[in-house]
């Protein structure tokens, strides 16, 4: 009853907004898409590295239809960086249209006292950001959750796991938390409470990957991968829960 509890209000808030425009909805994917090649940009070169270091050609080199010389491999790899990047550009430009374009469409149909309508404007462009991130950040962390679900199975597990216990602690201390209370004997703030417990559990992620590269023959790029985008997800799961304190903790279902 507390995850609907808490929720709620943010799920309503996501109902009011795409009954109106689907250019939120828009907004949420592309950003989510952004930060993925941002992702992507960052490991390429890595994946290089360690390519070019090893001067052993990728095992799953041998599913490609057609045989590829490992340097012509390794330059097709250079080229997608800068492609890559070009779409982690073009997405964010995509999301920032589609949030404004549902900005404009949320403001004309609410009705504004003329008294206020400028601190009432405000207001609303602050829960309309606010809703926009917890989307994007909550369709990053299915993407990640497919990703890993895709290459290991037990860590996808394990990475749920981690997340639904995560999120159970977080309701039942960071969320019934008020600005001026305080956790623990550390006296942490109902927003370290959510930041330090996910980065705790990218420490155990480290740990279960650890695990499988040693016992259960992954591989190192493979590992490396999943890694980076356990953080993403982890940092995603930080950001949505620091959204839902403050959709939580302001009436949006008033606008």
């Amino acid at each position: 009853m507390d995850v609907i509890y808490h929720i709620k209000p943010m799920l309503t808030a996501w109902g009011i907004i795409l009954s109106e425009s689907w250019s939120f909805a828009r907004g949420a994917i592309f950003l989510a898409a952004s930060r993925c090649f941002q992702l992507a940009t960052f490991f390429l070169p890595l994946k290089i590295l360690i390519i070019v270091s090893s001067g052993i050609e990728p095992s799953y080199m041998e599913w490609f239809p057609w045989y590829i010389e490992l340097d012509n491999f390794v330059i097709m790899l250079i080229c997608l960086v800068p492609i890559f990047y070009v779409f982690y550009i073009f997405c964010g430009i995509l999301s920032r249209s589609g949030f404004d374009k549902s900005l404009v469409i949320f403001l004309n149909k609410r009705e504004l006292s003329e008294k206020h309508k400028s601190k009432n404007v405000a207001k609303l462009k602050k829960v309309h950001n606010h809703m926009g991130k917890a989307g994007a950040e909550l369709v990053l962390i299915i993407t990640s959750l497919f990703f890993i679900s895709v290459l290991n199975y037990f860590l996808s597990i394990m990475t749920i796991s981690l997340i639904l216990l995560s999120f159970y602690i977080i309701l039942n201390t960071a969320m019934k938390m008020q600005d001026q209370d305080r956790f623990g004997i550390l006296k942490l703030h109902r927003r370290q409470c959510i930041e330090y417990g996910s980065s705790v559990n990218f420490i155990l992620m480290f740990v279960g990957i650890l695990t499988c590269v040693k016992y259960f023959d992954v591989g190192v790029i493979e590992a490396i991968f999943i890694l980076l985008v356990s953080r993403m997800l982890f940092q995603s799961f930080q950001r949505y829960c620091v959204e839902l304190l403050y959709i939580n903790t302001n009436d949006v279902q008033k606008v």
